[in-house]
């Protein structure tokens, strides 16, 4: 019975995550792109989700009657999920992101020689 609460509770968050983190993932790349590639983009987006499905997958725990020792544990593997998607995000970004600040330093440096400033 429990398993079977905590199964249902976790395909409701993560339905409400995946319609969430979507959308939060969009609003998010925006504001600042992602530069590491396609894996990268797409570990984003099931981090938001997964960030996301927390409260509504703990929320339906609840509701449908599994109780605190099913709604905390399935809320701290929804932010656990959350943390490895967005450290395997970070992995594929970091490398991009170190390249595109040495090409604006480089681009900056040879802007200030030849300004005469």
């Amino acid at each position: 019975m429990v398993l079977e609460v905590a199964l249902q509770a976790f395909l409701i968050g993560a339905a409400f995550g995946l319609a969430g983190g979507w959308y939060i993932a969009r609003v998010s790349h925006r504001r600042d792109p992602v530069q590491g590639g396609l894996l990268a983009q797409l570990f984003h987006v099931l981090g938001a989700s997964a960030f996301i499905s927390s409260l509504p997958g703990t929320l339906a725990a609840l509701l449908l009657g599994g109780g605190l020792f099913t709604a905390v544990p399935l809320a701290f593997s929804f932010l656990g999920l959350s943390l490895l998607f967005l450290l395997i995000y970070s992995i594929f970004e970091a490398p991009a992101r170190r390249d595109m600040a040495a090409e604006d330093e480089a681009w900056t440096a040879e802007k200030a020689r030849t300004s005469g400033l």
